[in-house]
């Protein structure tokens, strides 16, 4: 669980402002990575990550499979991209990582703004609709670099930075209860 004085020290700075020197409050991101899982039986393992892959049910079925990031905004249709969201913290901390799908980062933006009132859905890239986009990697380092700027927005705003939401999205949650 995380504790409101912890979470509401942590800092976010962009990476061009950010150092390693810095205290462990302060972090950034980095997304540069991003792995196309098209069977999860078969590619999920291979990555390795925090993320967990679960059968969905006692039957073993690969029809009900899904993922467990963060619980915001989890699909279960593949094939997928999973973007890699590296988070950077200072003082010598080793950097940690999640994989989000892009209709996490629009469940995420959805949850902070159900309203529009903040505009941050005007910096969300849009949702591409081709079923072969996945197979361009054009397509997805464009988008890779939009979901970058999104997230580094939405960090950038006070109203957004301390939210719960960003601390699940971001698996900052378990690196505090580490710290208490």
């Amino acid at each position: 669980m995380i504790r409101t004085d912890q979470y509401h020290a942590m800092m976010f700075l962009p990476e061009d402002k950010w150092s390693p020197r810095y205290e462990s409050h302060f972090y950034t991101i980095r997304l540069r990575r991003y792995h196309v899982v098209r069977d999860p039986s078969i590619d999920w393992p291979a990555i390795g990550n925090s993320c967990q892959y679960h059968d969905g049910d006692d039957k073993n079925d690969d029809a009900h499979c899904s993922f467990l990031c963060g619980g915001i905004g989890s699909r279960r249709k593949f094939p997928a991209v999973y973007y890699e969201i590296e988070v950077l913290r200072g003082g010598n901390e080793r950097a940690t990582s999640c994989l989000r799908r892009y209709s996490q980062f629009d469940a995420l933006c959805r949850k902070l703004d159900p309203d529009g009132v903040l505009g941050l859905r005007k910096s969300l890239p849009p949702k591409t609709y081709t079923l072969d986009s996945w197979r361009s990697n054009d397509v997805i380092d464009e988008r890779m670099g939009g979901l970058r700027d999104f997230l580094c927005h939405v960090l950038s705003r006070r109203e957004c930075a301390h939210n719960p939401l960003i601390a699940t999205f971001l698996e900052l949650e378990e690196e505090l209860d580490g710290e208490a």
